[in-house]
């Protein structure tokens, strides 16, 4: 707490900055002032939390500077020093919100006491205000989610809401009512710098936003659909040279607040239908409603096309290819979000038939359509989930050309890491996606060993690396590494090391 000392007399300021153990205390003590003039020019720049001023010296008193002092800065706390005492100088201190009223003769340890009085008051004064805004933002941002998230606003509420925003009181009057959805699907680490920018707009318009799971609704009084398309070009420009990936999506406007539902759903519509737009990182309804969508199939000429850039496999043209889809998709503008997801599910589906074919040629397994690949996030984020997918495939190519050596690297690890389940052949071969006969083949080729004998092994060496460094019973051993019968065990190890685990166990210590 910042403490500033104002007295006309030096030994009186010295005594007090030097006699009381200010810092030890949470004081942090500013320069004293050697006059009310003095004091008055700095705190507008010092701003100090706690005044120690005597009443009266040369020029102002300590009463008429606290008079001034309160009218800018109300949450100041004054301490009154008085060598008068006289009841008249009290009560005039305590009308003007002085804090304490003390002689100057009280002892250093009093004047510390009613100092450290003071900075309590302050503090539970600013935490009451602080729980009165949160309470207060927390109460403004739950009605403005009812008026931007349900159906036709209630008259209570838009009076409200008129008193927060009085622009909007023009919607049904010489403007209408249009909202718009600004969308955020990057990091969730930069999710609050992107809540920042949005509420910086909001307050530049003078409108009111609420979180939606999308991103911020907000709603505006306009006089046409484009009014507000500028300010949001600028922010959606802004927030990417930031690396914050924002869209903003404009519904139709409506004449009042009767279209709150109808404002609201053609945003959602115009947001679903973004990246089908090309304007920018800003759509309007008006661009994409009415379309009659897209085909929903692969041709035959695009699905070579697609198997001759997985057989490629070059990253640099799996993503020219995926930029130049969807830049035909735009250009079309038949495009629904329905129907391009559709397509994008038969490019995938396509590449997959093709992996298929190629597995078949060697004897692997073909997977099922879409196994293992997210697409999750073909509506959201087509591009980067298309181009993660295709790799994905031309990744598994380049596995079944390479004669199975990451199938059966794989394969190992999956052994290794389930060494306690049964194992079998026909799992392991599933995991891989193979064929179990032409896996079974390929394993004996690549590792050296037959499968069983690579699982044996791979048990033996678990078991003596338990044996040596744990504490486990041999019967406990077995069972982590998949034997549930000891005497089998025993006996396999015993065949294996030359030993029986007791001997082993005790040789290695």
């Amino acid at each position: 707490m910042k403490l500033l000392i104002v007295d006309d007399e030096v030994i009186i300021r010295t005594g007090l900055s030097t006699v009381i153990p200010w810092a030890e205390n949470g004081f942090s003590l500013l320069p004293a002032a050697a006059s009310a003039e003095e004091a008055l020019m700095r705190i507008p720049v010092e701003r100090p939390e706690l005044i120690l001023t005597d009443i009266r010296m040369t020029g102002a008193s300590g009463l008429e500077m606290s008079s001034e002092v309160f009218a800018s800065y109300p949450d100041t706390e004054v301490i009154v020093l008085s060598g008068y005492d006289e009841f008249t100088y009290a009560q005039q201190a305590i009308r003007q919100g002085v804090s304490e009223y003390l002689l100057k003769t009280s002892g250093p340890d009093e004047i510390l006491q009613a100092a450290l009085r003071a900075r309590d008051r302050r503090r539970s004064k600013l935490e009451r205000e602080e729980s009165r805004r949160m309470q207060s933002e927390a109460y403004y941002g739950q009605q403005i989610s009812r008026l931007l998230g349900g159906g036709r606003p209630e008259p209570e509420l838009l009076e409200q809401t008129f008193d927060w925003h009085p622009a909007l009181c023009a919607v049904g009057r010489s403007r209408g009512l249009q909202l718009w959805l600004l969308g955020y699907a990057g990091p969730a680490a930069a999710r609050g710098l992107a809540e920042e920018a949005v509420q910086q707009l909001a307050g530049l318009l003078g409108v009111p936003a609420a979180a939606h799971e999308r991103g911020w609704l907000l709603a505006a009084a306009v006089r046409d659909g484009q009014e507000l398309v500028p300010q949001m070009r600028s922010i959606v420009r802004k927030a990417a040279a930031a690396g914050v990936p924002l869209h903003a999506a404009g519904g139709e406007v409506q004449p009042g607040w009767d279209g709150m539902e109808a404002a609201r759903r053609t945003a959602l519509h115009a947001y679903s239908s973004r990246y089908l737009a090309g304007s920018g990182g800003v759509v309007l309804n008006a661009e994409v409603s009415g379309r009659e969508g897209m085909r929903t199939v692969c041709s035959p000429e695009e699905e070579r096309e697609i198997a001759r850039m997985l057989q490629a496999g070059r990253a640099e043209a799996v993503e020219q290819w995926t930029d130049r889809l969807l830049e035909s998709i735009r250009s079309e503008g038949k495009a629904t979000p329905a129907s391009a997801t559709a397509y994008f599910h038969s490019v995938l589906i396509a590449g997959c038939r093709w992996l298929d074919r190629s597995a078949e040629s060697v004897g692997a397994e073909p997977a099922a359509p879409l196994e293992g690949l997210e697409i999750s996030g073909l509506e959201e984020q087509p591009r980067e989930t298309l181009i993660t997918c295709l790799l994905t495939l031309a990744s598994r190519y380049r596995e079944l050309a390479s004669g199975g050596h990451g199938a059966v690297r794989r394969a190992c690890e999956y052994i290794r890491e389930h060494l306690s389940s049964s194992l079998s052949l026909q799992q392991v071969a599933r995991h891989v996606h193979m064929n179990p006969t032409y896996f079974s083949e390929l394993f004996k080729r690549e590792a050296g060993l037959t499968y069983l004998e690579f699982v044996t092994a791979a048990r033996m060496e678990r078991a003596r690396d338990l044996l040596l460094h744990t504490p486990a019973k041999v019967a406990r051993i077995a069972a982590e590494v998949g034997y549930e019968d000891a005497k089998h065990f025993n006996k396999l190890f015993k065949t294996h090391s030359g030993c029986t685990p007791t001997e082993f166990r005790q040789a290695g210590r």
